[in-house]
């Protein structure tokens, strides 16, 4: 079922609204599917950025994050995956 929904997403379905469908960060998407969909990679040049900044985006599995260009939640009190929660 989960692998039919991402399919779906894959192929551009959107919501009865006509807006996107949620995204979701690196890690969660491993973690509810167990692949990374990359939704939220690529979300600028990576090549601009200094080590350890990234782009504001909304994950639907960790809330309002920072993301690197791979598309992994490096927001260091992210509640799900900062660094700050496993200290």
């Amino acid at each position: 079922m989960k692998s039919e929904f991402r399919a779906a997403l894959a192929d551009g379905a959107t919501s009865e609204k006509g807006a996107d469908m949620a995204d979701f960060c690196k890690q969660c998407s491993e973690e509810l599917f167990g692949e990374d969909f990359k939704e939220l990679a690529g979300l600028g040049d990576g090549a601009k950025l200094e080590p350890g900044n990234g782009w504001e985006a909304l994950c639907e599995g960790c809330g309002l994050i920072i993301v690197n260009e791979a598309g992994e939640c490096i927001k260091p009190y992210c509640p799900k995956h900062g660094e700050e929660v496993s200290a």
